[in-house]
């Protein structure tokens, strides 16, 4: 090292999972820009009809370690919090044109209940699942009562594109005949690759996230006491707001070549680790199990 110096640095090493390093190879970048150019660029879709849909998990606590102040001589310094698990999961939506949709909440429980959607700030739209999870009825319920409403006026009959990533959910046979009947086409990121191509995922919610942190930390400290389904909207909004600012909005479709086109913003380098594991194979591929139903009915379902 010491002989070398002057050619070397030292970095922060940042987890990458296997599946993700091997996917993200040339084969599959080139098709996927290939797909974008052919429904959004060669169809000449405005930035205004352009979507990106993305959902993450909010814990309502804040769990593991972290750095506090204590006082001297004690090895372990405990902040009071909740031991709970039970998650929330997002569902954000956001345009081309710097604009967002109305967020769509998902609460664990058999029923929503009043006291959970008071303090709407972010004015959210709410579901509630067995998990907290999304699953492909409520895919459906938001394609139906978020999406399309949201989104159909500013369309006026033109194509809307949603790029969103391959969870099944997404890809019920009534998700994929309720988008052919209203004109919207789905664009699916290459399995393992929306570390990079995902611009939710690249731009925002690393933001999104730093903030809910920050404000789950304040309502903690300030309360003494978890954040509880009472209390997410609040803390949720709050952090909501500050993370999605129009010129923030924008840059998820111009750091991942969306909007403007450019297939250039995928390096060499951040393809380098799937060098010695890139094969060749068609694309897209053959979807095997019980997603096939799904793909074949979505190919030969009438046109309207």
């Amino acid at each position: 090292m010491i002989r070398h110096h002057d050619r070397l640095c030292t970095y922060w090493s940042k987890p990458l999972e296997t599946q993700r390093a091997k996917a993200l190879n040339p084969t599959a970048v080139k098709d996927w820009f290939r797909i974008v150019k052919e429904q959004i660029v060669d169809q000449g879709i405005d930035p205004e009809n352009i979507y990106g849909m993305d959902k993450s998990g909010f814990p309502p606590s804040n769990q593991g370690t972290q750095q506090v102040v204590g006082r001297a001589g004690n090895k372990v310094q405990h902040k009071q919090g909740g031991g709970s698990r039970e998650n929330v999961t997002a569902l954000v939506t956001i345009c081309a044109d710097g604009s967002t949709l109305r967020p769509h909440v998902i609460f664990k429980g058999e029923q929503l209940m009043t006291r959970w959607i008071q303090n709407n700030i972010c004015d959210a739209f709410f579901s509630v699942s067995k998990n907290g999870w999304m699953d492909s009825e409520l895919a459906l319920q938001w394609l139906k009562t978020v999406f399309e409403p949201l989104t159909c006026e500013k369309a006026a009959g033109r194509i809307r594109v949603i790029v969103l990533d391959g969870h099944s959910s997404h890809y019920s046979l009534e998700f994929l005949q309720f988008c052919i009947l209203h004109n919207i086409v789905v664009l699916v990121y290459p399995p393992h690759c929306t570390h990079t191509l995902q611009g939710l995922d690249v731009v925002c919610f690393a933001k999104f996230k730093k903030e809910w942190h920050s404000a789950l930390s304040k309502f903690e400290d300030e309360n003494q006491r978890a954040v509880g389904k009472d209390d997410f909207l609040a803390v949720f909004g709050g952090a909501y707001m500050q993370s999605f600012e129009p010129e923030m909005v924008r840059a998820v479709f111009r750091v991942t070549g969306v909007h403007p086109y450019d297939e250039t913003v995928i390096t060499a380098q951040q393809m380098k680790p799937a060098e010695l594991t890139s094969t060749m194979s068609l694309f897209p591929m053959e979807l095997n199990g019980p997603s096939q139903p799904c793909q074949e009915g979505y190919r030969h379902f009438p046109s309207p």
